[in-house]
């Protein structure tokens, strides 16, 4: 049975909606100062990497969506990392990331609509493709489940009102690492489950 090349297209759409979301976070903390040192996509451990105009790009084994990392140094004119920043910053910069998605489906919707009498059904289908998943990323991670963005822009929307920090940042960190290791294990548990279920 021959495999529509449209099939193998949207795992590349799904890789496009999770590297604007982490552009959409990456962009927004460079405007605060924040210099960013790798776009991972899926989770470690890391299977390669690749330098881009002094960017890292790492490819990772689980494909457990994507995520930045910013750079551990510190200048009178630049922070260390968001969690340097106050709460109302670093806000915006976990609902970029969400904002990023809803922006890209936009932009995929009205391509589909600009384009739907020049182009075949099959490519405007694309389109539309790449506005589900770009918005289906957004939903996911405004879950509020650590370490999604939803956990984030809850605390640090009541941080911003409150005007102190609720969390320290190494309890924060903890609980982020602890929500991935239960995402990780999660999946390799489905995954588990669903190739001994298919024999």
């Amino acid at each position: 049975m021959e495999t529509s090349p449209i099939v193998l297209i949207v795992p590349l759409l799904l890789v496009v909606a999770l590297v604007a979301h982490e552009l959409g976070h990456a962009v927004v903390a460079r405007l605060y100062g924040i210099s960013v040192a790798e776009l991972g996509l899926g989770l470690p451990p890391r299977i390669g990497a690749m330098r881009w105009h002094g960017l890292e790009l790492s490819f990772n084994l689980l494909p457990l969506g994507a995520f930045v990392r910013y750079h551990d140094h510190q200048s009178e004119a630049q922070s260390s990392s968001p969690a340097d920043l106050p709460a109302s910053q670093r806000l915006v910069i976990a609902l970029a990331g969400p904002g990023a998605n809803f922006l890209l489906a936009a932009f995929a919707l009205g391509g589909a609509a600009a384009l739907s009498t020049t182009l075949p059904l099959q490519v405007t289908g694309l389109f539309f493709a790449l506005a589900f998943l770009s918005v289906a990323i957004a939903a996911t991670n405004l879950i509020p489940i650590p370490p999604l963005d939803g956990s984030k822009i809850i605390l640090l929307a009541v941080e911003a009102a409150l005007g102190r920090r609720l969390v320290p940042r190494r309890a924060q960190a903890r609980i982020d690492r602890a929500g991935l290791m239960v995402m990780a294990l999660a999946f390799v548990g489905c995954l588990v489950f669903g190739l001994v279920g298919g024999l």
